[in-house]
């Protein structure tokens, strides 16, 4: 899953349980309805956009979208009559989720270079050696742990997918 957060500013608070659950509970008003509605849409076109992103349909990582103000009008049947521009959740989710992806690509985004997390162990004649090879491959060393009762250590390092040897 992407490390994204989203932060929706609003002053009432909007039940994150399904529609179904809701309706299963309690009999819910059709103004509640209209709200969890849109709110499920507003997260459905995040976790769209950024689970494929602008870039080249890679997740998005460490993103956050703020939405300021929200102003919603259930449509009324009763006076302008049936709504004739069909569902409305979708319409909102592709919305946003284009409205996600052009905010993403207005604060100059860039590729994140894949890694590789790798386990070493090695003596401790050769941890210095190690820490060069790293970082002449352009990757670093996460933490140094002695297992105990040998002269070993257990290196974790982070190298790139790139510059991996054979």
């Amino acid at each position: 899953y992407p490390l994204c957060a989203l932060a929706v500013s609003d002053e009432r608070p909007v039940s994150t349980q399904s529609t179904w659950d809701a309706t299963l509970q309690e009999e819910i008003s059709a103004d509640d309805l209209f709200l969890m509605t849109c709110y499920n849409s507003i997260v459905n076109g995040f976790r769209s956009a950024t689970l494929a992103g602008p870039l080249c349909d890679e997740p998005m990582q460490n993103a956050a979208f703020i939405i300021e103000e929200v102003t919603l009008a259930r449509w009324k049947d009763e006076i302008y009559g049936p709504d004739p521009y069909g569902p409305f959740s979708g319409q909102v989710m592709s919305t946003l989720r284009d409205a996600y992806r052009e905010a993403f690509l207005a604060c100059a985004p860039r590729l994140v270079q894949p890694m590789y997390k790798v386990n070493l162990q090695v003596s401790s004649g050769v941890i210095g050696r190690i820490a060069t090879v790293v970082s002449r491959r352009r990757g670093r060393i996460l933490s140094e742990m002695m297992v105990e009762g040998t002269d070993r250590f257990e290196i974790q390092a982070k190298l790139p997918v790139v510059g991996r040897s054979r």
